[in-house]
């Protein structure tokens, strides 16, 4: 169980870190350094989300006003 949450935090951090993190970067980071860059790209993506329904629900507003 460990071993596939391991390589699951791996899979997250090099393809959504976006070339920041190679797979020997995150195998070799000590277990809270990779905890911590988890928790701050779902801070990221949640913000991200959230700007996005923000705008959408603007322009759906701006729309049914015309």
């Amino acid at each position: 169980m460990y071993k596939v949450m391991l390589q699951e935090q791996i899979f997250d951090l090099v393809f959504f870190g976006k070339g920041g993190f190679t797979y020997t970067d995150v195998c070799n980071m000590p277990v809270f350094i990779r905890h911590f860059y988890i928790r701050r790209l779902q801070k990221h993506f949640d913000d991200e989300k959230k700007a996005h329904d923000k705008a959408m629900k603007e322009a759906r507003s701006k729309s049914k006003s015309k």
